[in-house]
């Protein structure tokens, strides 16, 4: 007969497998667990509704011919570079401050300098001379641009953000008349940025010219001098 003979295990393999036995059995065990199931809802969900492809009408012009905003921003490239008119809503005003009044010191130099010509006026009579012609304080012209420089944002009626058109111009241009929240007609040409490339647009924007300066008739009387009379006295 075949003698069996007994195995003896050294201590730390005994407890290297029994920790892997354990291991074993709790791995065996979260694997037995009963997922729970969350209860469905009853709540009816929707959808997105499916969108439309095709794109929504608009209004490309006026009935007499002038460019809604938007019309004209949809077919810039038909007008790009060209004279076009266009009417819109200002939502949108940036202009240049009106003149400062004139200061009391450049009043009171005004005053000698007007003095001084009355002067030469009554000497211009003892002798039989032709006068100096009277000097006069004129009023302050508007400046023509400043920074930012001038313009207006035009939009339509009723107002679509996604369509907003760049009107800009000098302060001695139609610009200067412009109010907020007006409607205007304006006519100017439509290019993606403006002569001195302060302002640009890849849609296209207007620029609109100076108008003729009107001729200086009216002159202002230096406040507090009074003119003198056809004597010269």
């Amino acid at each position: 007969m075949m003698k069996m003979h007994a195995i003896r295990l050294h201590p730390r393999l005994l407890l290297g497998t029994g920790l892997v036995l354990s291991a074993v059995f709790l791995l065996a065990c979260e694997k037995e667990k009963v997922i729970e199931k969350s209860p469905r809802s009853n709540v009816a969900v929707e959808l997105p509704k499916k969108p439309t492809l095709t794109p929504p009408k608009y209004v490309k012009q006026h009935s007499d011919g002038v460019w809604t905003v938007e019309g004209l921003l949809r077919n810039n490239k038909e007008v790009m570079g060209k004279t076009v008119r266009v009417r819109g809503k200002i939502v949108e005003l940036t202009r240049c401050p009106p003149p400062k009044p004139y200061t009391q010191e450049e009043i009171d130099k005004f005053n000698k300098l007007h003095d001084k010509w009355k002067k030469l006026v009554r000497l211009a009579k003892k002798i039989k001379k032709i006068p100096p012609e009277e000097p006069v304080l004129a009023p302050k012209k508007q400046a023509r641009t400043c920074n930012p420089r001038p313009k207006a944002m035009l939009m339509d009626e009723p107002a679509n953000d996604r369509f907003q058109l760049i009107v800009a111009g000098s302060m001695y241009s139609p610009l200067k008349d412009f109010k907020d929240t007006q409607t205007v007609t304006i006519e100017g040409l439509f290019d993606m940025v403006t002569p001195d490339g302060h302002y640009m647009s890849q849609d296209g924007l207007i620029h609109l010219k100076d108008l003729p300066e009107p001729e200086d008739d009216d002159v202002q009387e230096a406040p507090g001098e009074a003119p003198p009379d056809k004597k010269g006295k």
